[in-house]
C-alpha cells in the first residue's frame, strides 16, 4: 500500500512537472522570436496565448470523456500525445506553424490538471488528500519554472528548435514514467457520455453573486501576470539590458515567492478572513507591478518578487473562497475558475503588448497595476465571510 500511494504521488508529481514545463517553455523565447521571424511583440506573444487558453476550457470538454474511459486512461492518451507538437514544431518554418503546434499542444494538455486534480480527489483517502495535492502543485510550480530555465538556456547555447526538440523528449520520458508508476484505478466507475452535464451547474455558478466577483478576479490577475513577464522579455533583452535569454529564463524563479505567500495567507485568512488577504494581495501585487518602472534591474527583480506574493496570496484567496462559496457542484465551480483564470492568462499577450509597442513599460506597469486595484473592487461585492475549508492548494 505504501509503495502504491509513493508511486502516485511520484507519478502525479511527474504529470504536473512535464504539462507545466510545456506550457511556459515558450515564453522566455519571445524576443527570439520577434528577431528571427520579423513579429510584433503581439503577434509572438500568441507562442503562449494559444498554448494556455485551452487549458481553461479542459473542465467542460474532457471530463465527460474520464467519465467513460477512465482517469488514468485519459491522462496516460494526452501525456504520450502533447509529447510530439513540440517535437514537429521544432521543424517549423514559419512562425504560423510553431502557432499551429503550441495550439495541439495546449488541446491535449487541456487534459491534465482537471482530470489529475479529480482523479486525486476520487483515489485517495480525505486524510492524504492534502499531501498529495500539496505535491502535485509543487509539480505545477517547479515545471513552470523549470521549463523556462532549461528553454532559455539551451535556445542561447543552441537554439530555440533545440529548446523544444529537448523538452518535448523530457515530457515523452515522463509520460511513460507516469503510465508506469500511477497504479490502476480503483474508485473508477465507467458511467454514459454526457457532454453538457456540467452547463447547467455553470449556469448556476454565473448566476452566484458570492462566485461571479472571484472568477473575474482570477481572470484579471492572471492576465497581469503573464502580461507582466511577457513583457518584460522584451523590456530586458532590449537596449540598456541586453539580457540573453538564459538570464532572463532565471527571471521566472521571482514567482518563488508565491511560496511563501501562500503560507502566510493561510495564517492570515484564518484571522481576517479570505476576502481580506484576497484584498491585500492586490493592494501588494500593484505596489510591487509600480516598483518595476525603475531602470534600475535589482529594483524590478524585487518589484516582481513583491508582485508574485500578492498574486500568489490572491489567487490562493479566490480559489479558497470559491470552494466555500459555492452551492452545488464544488468542482464546476472551481473549473468555471480555471475557465476565467487561463482565459484571461491567453489574452495578456494580445491586449498588452500594443501597450508595450505604443508607450513602453510605464504604459504596461501603470495598466496592469490599475487591473490589480480595479479587482478590489469586484471583491468588495462579495459578502464577507469566513470559508468552511480554505482550499490552499491550487495550480496555475
Amino acid at each position: 500500500m505504501a509503495s502504491s500511494y509513493r508511486k502516485a504521488n511520484m507519478a502525479l508529481f511527474i504529470a504536473s512537472f512535464i504539462t507545466f514545463s510545456d506550457i511556459y517553455m515558450s515564453q522566455p523565447l519571445l524576443p527570439l522570436f520577434v528577431r528571427e521571424f520579423g513579429l510584433t511583440s503581439s503577434v509572438a506573444s500568441l507562442a503562449v496565448s494559444l498554448v494556455i487558453f485551452p487549458v481553461g476550457l479542459s473542465f467542460v470538454f474532457y471530463g465527460p470523456i474520464a467519465d467513460v474511459i477512465g482517469k488514468k486512461r485519459l491522462l496516460s492518451i494526452v501525456l504520450v500525445l502533447s509529447a510530439f507538437p513540440g517535437i514537429l514544431t521544432s521543424f517549423a518554418g514559419s512562425f504560423s506553424i510553431i502557432l499551429l503546434g503550441r495550439l495541439a499542444d495546449g488541446l491535449l494538455l487541456a487534459g491534465v490538471p482537471a482530470i489529475a486534480m479529480a482523479y486525486i480527489g476520487e483515489e485517495f483517502d480525505q486524510s492524504k488528500l492534502a499531501t498529495v495535492m500539496g505535491l502535485y502543485i509543487s509539480g505545477n510550480t517547479m515545471g513552470g519554472m523549470g521549463g523556462r530555465i532549461i528553454s532559455g538556456f539551451l535556445s542561447e547555447y543552441f537554439s530555440w528548435r533545440v529548446s523544444f526538440i529537448a523538452l518535448s523528449l523530457v515530457h515523452l520520458a515522463g509520460a511513460l514514467a507516469f503510465i508506469y508508476l500511477l497504479p490502476a484505478s480503483k474508485s473508477f466507475k465507467p458511467s454514459s457520455y454526457k457532454p453538457f452535464g456540467v452547463l447547467e451547474t455553470t449556469v448556476d455558478n454565473l448566476k452566484n453573486p458570492l462566485l461571479l466577483g472571484a472568477y473575474i478576479t482570477g481572470g484579471l490577475i492572471m492576465f497581469n501576470f503573464v502580461g507582466i513577464y511577457n513583457t518584460l522579455t522584451f523590456r530586458l533583452s532590449a537596449s540598456p539590458y541586453n539580457l540573453s535569454a538564459s538570464i532572463i529564463g532565471l527571471l521566472f524563479l521571482t514567482y518563488l515567492s508565491g511560496t511563501f505567500s501562500s503560507a502566510i495567507t493561510g495564517i492570515l485568512s484564518r484571522k481576517r478572513g479570505v476576502l481580506f488577504s484576497a484584498k491585500l494581495g492586490l493592494v501588494i501585487a500593484s505596489a510591487g507591478t509600480l516598483m518595476t518602472i525603475s531602470p534600475s534591474l535589482p529594483l524590478i527583480i524585487t518589484g516582481l518578487l513583491v508582485m508574485c506574493f500578492g498574486f500568489f496570496a490572491t489567487h490562493t484567496s479566490s480559489t479558497s473562497w470559491v470552494s466555500s462559496a459555492a452551492n452545488r457542484d464544488k468542482a464546476a465551480a472551481s473549473g468555471l475558475y480555471v475557465l476565467f483564470y487561463y482565459t484571461g492568462g491567453s489574452l495578456a499577450g494580445v491586449v498588452l503588448s500594443p501597450v508595450w509597442d505604443n508607450w513602453g513599460w510605464q504604459g504596461v506597469a501603470v495598466t496592469t497595476s490599475l487591473v490589480f486595484l480595479i479587482c478590489v473592487q469586484f471583491l468588495y461585492g462579495l459578502i464577507e465571510r469566513r470559508p468552511r475549508e480554505p482550499a490552499e492548494n491550487q495550480s496555475l
